[in-house]
């Protein structure tokens, strides 16, 4: 599953991410926000 979400604002954005950590999948999220970064349960700093 991809959701670009770079382009939204802050609010559409939680909005989505609320959606999609709501599904019982695993998720990769690549994000420079902090506040998508701080829904991982485990962060990889590259």
């Amino acid at each position: 599953m991809k959701a670009a979400t770079n382009h939204l604002d802050e609010h559409n954005e939680r909005l989505i991410n609320q959606a999609i950590s709501g599904l019982a999948i695993t998720r990769v999220i690549v994000a420079h926000r902090p506040s998508t970064i701080d829904s991982a349960q485990r962060v990889i700093t590259l």
